[in-house]
């Protein structure tokens, strides 16, 4: 995600709950929204609809058949391992930030959240130390990508 020439520094401090996406999913956010009424509640359904269509779109043009299950898994329901965690929490931070004026989001306590997903992980042998600590590596580095070029003295 790349901004350029933003003229107004507004930094939002936002963590978003991580825990219940993990525990929901899109879907059963989407489900949670769709139950209220009125404008946000409808804006809601419309983003999470697009983060959706957007982990869809991944999964069409990936060109590793193991990262396109990944990514219809992150749009269709809750994360089942680490690495469906990863990516669905990488989706949506990439939606806040191609949204919101915002540089200032954070991922909270992810070694409180995900460990779950890696200890199950591990009791699986889906993964081990190394394979979690690489999957964290990648996804520490794309977090790293998102740039925001501003106007100086602005």
């Amino acid at each position: 995600v790349v901004k350029i020439n933003q003229r107004d520094h507004a930094q939002g401090h936002i963590i978003p709950d991580l825990r219940a996406l993990l525990a929901l999913g899109l879907p059963g956010l989407r489900e949670r929204a769709a139950a209220g009424q009125g404008d946000l509640h409808r804006a809601a359904v419309i983003a999470l609809d697009g983060l959706r269509d957007f982990a869809l779109r991944y999964a069409e043009l990936a060109a590793d058949p193991g990262l396109a299950t990944v990514c219809r898994a992150a749009a269709e329901r809750p994360p089942t391992t680490l690495r469906e965690a990863l990516q669905l929490i990488w989706f949506v931070f990439t939606g806040l930030h191609a949204e919101s004026n915002a540089s200032s989001f954070s991922l909270g306590r992810l070694d409180l959240i995900l460990h779950r997903l890696y200890q199950d992980d591990l009791a699986a042998g889906r993964l081990d130390r190394d394979g979690a600590a690489a999957l964290l590596a990648a996804f520490f580095i794309k977090c790293n990508e998102i740039v925001y070029l501003r106007n100086p003295g602005r």
